[in-house]
């Protein structure tokens, strides 16, 4: 009987077995209606297609309609019953996420035991988007509880973020539900950094891991988690106000500019020893990469807080980064992403060397959708230096190693070499001998003596 099989298998010979089979106890008629459903479902399957569809039809809504009338402590019964009935066989999916949602909306009296149990039940799971979906009904729950309540069940949140940021999810979907567990933990703990918000074994991120683990304060952690909630391509206002607030409430400006110039040049992970970086990268293929895609966040917002906390030696860090991570250095994977965060926040910085900065890179970077961000990132850097768009194209034409009067010369065995713009749309190469006088061939002595130069200088002027 499914009833018994939903015991046994929910056992964990933990605190919460006694509140898993109450639940299952009192809700019997719930389990006896889910046990007949996937009855009729295999009836379905089978041979008594129209009578069994029907059927299950009725049963679905019998559920519905005895579900709708639950009061508090039995609907809190059902959505545990349910989620311990969730699972895949080998007929179908069983997800009851419809039942549950407006369940957990409506029902009150929510227990730290009854959040526990489904929060870890949560986390059994096998399917990123099914846990991920679960958690968020849960955490729905989870915030009713008072402050003694969410204490309570702190071991269970921190598990849940943990097992969240190992897990493949979607990406925005993991930032908005990773930023719902760790305000619930920042009420009960505000100086606690959450396992797994910082990769532990990451090389950039060795300096926030030590200083985590030698003095961390509230005001340290609220900054990390400050760091970790950027999950857009380029942070609001408001976002960088409070950046600068906290990275100085927590004297943590030297730790950004430790960690970016990790980022920029320490090595690289390698996907032999750690896996893959992203989800939809598989097979045995061997390289290595800057961050993991779980990390993605907090490594954008490090790149960020660098360009905002840091000076001079933020504009050499993140141009190295963003060739980096542009796929520009050998055996690295490149990171679209956090290229484009090191190519915008360049932008940013209102160093005078950040355009020198992006200039370099948009004669060494092809991908398109980097070339376009380094378009914008021109414009954003010259305006913060007052420099008119007009001016900045101005600037954009090669002088090709020409002075300001547009000549360039060179000594080649006693003679000047001179290659000058004349008039718009000349170019002229002379040879002046050491007695003064000018030709416009070249003498035997450069030619014989300079064959090399002279091919050089012949290519320039052409």
């Amino acid at each position: 009987m499914l009833h018994d099989a939903l015991v046994a298998g929910s056992r964990r010979n933990d605190s919460l077995d006694d509140v898993r089979t109450a639940a299952l106890d009192r809700v019997r008629w719930l389990v006896d209606l889910l046990e007949r459903q996937r009855t009729e479902f295999r009836q379905f399957m089978g041979h008594e297609h129209r009578r069994s569809r029907a059927a299950g039809a009725a049963t679905q809504a019998e559920i519905d309609g005895r579900l709708a009338a639950c009061a508090d402590e039995e609907g809190r019964a059902a959505v545990l019953c349910l989620m311990l009935a969730a699972c895949s066989d080998d007929t179908s999916l069983w997800q009851y996420d419809a039942e549950i949602g407006p369940l957990i909306s409506r029902v009150r009296g929510w227990t730290p035991d009854e959040i526990a149990v489904m929060l870890l039940r949560a986390t059994e799971y096998d399917m990123g988007f099914w846990f991920a979906n679960s958690l968020g009904l849960v955490l729905n729950a989870a915030d009713q509880l008072d402050a003694d309540g969410r204490r309570a069940v702190m071991p269970w949140l921190r598990h849940a973020h943990m097992e969240l940021m190992d897990t493949t999810v979607e990406a925005r979907l993991r930032a908005s539900l990773a930023q719902r567990l760790r305000a619930l933990l920042a009420s009960v703990d505000e100086a606690h950094i959450p396992e797994g918000l910082i990769p532990a074994d990451a090389p950039w991120a060795s300096p926030l891991s030590d200083r985590a683990k030698t003095s961390s304060t509230p005001e340290l952690a609220g900054f990390v988690r400050h760091l970790a909630s950027l999950s857009g391509p380029r942070p609001t206002q408001r976002w960088r106000r409070t950046c600068l607030e906290l990275a100085d409430a927590a004297s943590a400006r030297d730790l950004v500019a430790d960690v970016l110039r990790a980022l920029a040049e320490d090595d690289p992970r390698c996907s032999r020893g750690r896996g893959a970086h992203t989800d939809w990268l598989h097979g045995d293929h061997h390289y290595h990469y800057v961050v993991h895609q779980n990390d993605g966040d907090l490594a954008r917002g490090v790149v960020w807080a660098g360009a905002l906390t840091g000076g001079p030696a933020v504009v050499r860090h993140l141009g190295a980064l963003a060739l980096r991570a542009g796929g520009l250095e050998a055996r690295v994977f490149e990171d679209l992403k956090l290229a484009g965060a090191a190519i915008n926040a360049l932008a940013e910085t209102g160093d005078p060397a950040s355009l020198e900065a992006l200039w370099r890179l948009q004669s060494r970077i092809k991908h398109r959708a980097l070339r376009k961000q380094l378009d914008t990132a021109l414009v954003t850097a010259a305006g913060k230096q007052g420099i008119t768009a007009e001016q900045l194209i101005e600037r954009s034409v090669p002088d090709h190693g020409l002075a300001p009067d547009g000549s360039l010369e060179r000594e080649l065995g006693g003679h000047r070499v001179r290659v000058a713009i004349e008039v718009a749309a000349t170019v002229r190469l002379t040879f002046t001998r050491p007695d003064g006088g000018t030709s416009r061939t070249a003498p035997a002595a450069v030619k014989d003596g300079f064959p090399d130069e002279l091919q050089e200088l012949k290519a320039l002027a052409k």
